[in-house]
């Protein structure tokens, strides 16, 4: 990421251009200490100073005054955080995860000063962060990175924006049950998709370090959702016309085979579409090839495709790469990676 936005830099393409975006404050470190060593100017936009956090106080407080070892004394610091918040553990609260968070992000920079530091003190390691996060003043007028996370990016446009950590327990954000939690979660993300005037970039890691531990990952469902949108934009179609043709194309997948019954309502759900039994064993047929797929690509299931999508493949039976992008939920990425199996299922199951 890092070394993207130093390449996009150069002659019309000041850094202020360029702004990354992030679910929780505590992401903020990790692109500072990225952009800080090859030398690009950042600015963290609505956020006190990490070293200025409540719990971050507390924490450096407790390494600069304690006798115990430095190593010894972060292992008892770790032990007291509350349970890791990802989506299996969603007992805490809002501002106690983000408390978690940033606590155990300065224990990934502690355990990162610690091994290049043969002899690891408090008083070391305040000097070394404080020096490491020099690079995060407010001054409006320098030329900078910005990094901003949803919530204060709404209402502000770059030229260039990175969304990152798009990802199961970010985004949406892991403490998010109730329906109201989840509805604010989808609108974060919408702004943080729509904040790119000429480029956006999606990522996601597949591996997160908490603390000292590190936590396997699996991306956010959101991002196949947006997945026709993407493909719409990279067709030359007008924002405008994203909506009509999503709209025309699951009117399409519920009522366009021949001889198939008319649905009743155009909104209903895909998940929903009731399958003949050709297309059941069509249906079942791919999600044993899915069930296959995951497990040797070690993710869940539902990362390859949701099972609505593969009931509107069932039901679509597309015959080509292009027709396969035309349903929903089947990207580029996706078409790429597991199009030709998929292509071969249909035509085995329409032969037989």
């Amino acid at each position: 990421m890092a070394r993207s936005v130093l390449d996009r830099h150069g002659p019309g393409v000041p850094w202020s251009h360029q702004a990354i975006l992030f679910r929780t404050n505590a992401q903020a470190v990790l692109f500072e200490e990225s952009l800080k060593e090859i030398g690009v100017p950042y600015r963290v936009k609505g956020r006190a100073p990490f070293t200025e956090l409540p719990e971050i106080r507390d924490a450096l407080r407790s390494l600069l005054s304690s006798r115990v070892p430095f190593r010894e004394m972060l292992a008892g610091i770790e032990s007291s955080l509350s349970p890791e918040t990802d989506e299996e553990q969603r007992s805490v609260s809002n501002s106690e995860e983000a408390r978690t968070r940033n606590v155990q992000e300065l224990l990934r920079l502690a355990d990162e000063y610690a091994s290049a530091e043969p002899a690891p003190t408090g008083a070391g390691f305040r000097a070394w962060l404080t020096a490491m996060l020099r690079g995060e003043d407010a001054d409006s007028q320098r030329d900078a990175v910005e990094l901003v996370t949803f919530h204060a990016a709404k209402g502000l446009e770059w030229p260039i924006v990175y969304v990152t950590g798009l990802e199961e327990g970010l985004v949406p954000i892991g403490h998010a049950r109730t329906a109201a939690e989840m509805a604010e979660e989808r609108r974060l993300f919408y702004v943080a998709v729509t904040r790119a005037q000429d480029e956006l970039s999606l990522s996601w890691a597949e591996v997160r370090t908490f603390g000292t531990r590190a936590s396997s990952r699996s991306p956010s469902a959101y991002l196949a959702e947006i997945e026709p949108a993407l493909a719409a934009m990279r067709a030359g179609e007008r924002p405008a016309d994203w909506r009509a043709n999503l709209d025309r194309e699951r009117q399409r997948l519920r009522t366009g085979r021949a001889g198939r019954r008319e649905q009743s309502s155009a909104t209903r759900a895909l998940a929903d579409i009731e399958l003949v039994p050709a297309d059941h064993r069509l249906f079942d047929a791919l999600r044993q090839w899915r069930s296959d797929a995951a497990r040797a690509a070690k993710v869940p299931a539902y990362v390859v495709f949701h099972d609505s999508t593969l009931r509107a493949i069932a039901v679509a039976r597309p015959g080509s790469a292009k027709e396969l992008l035309a349903v929903a939920g089947v990207g580029p990425v996706k078409a790429g990676r597991f199009g030709a199996e998929v292509l071969r299922i249909i035509a085995a199951s329409s032969s037989s």
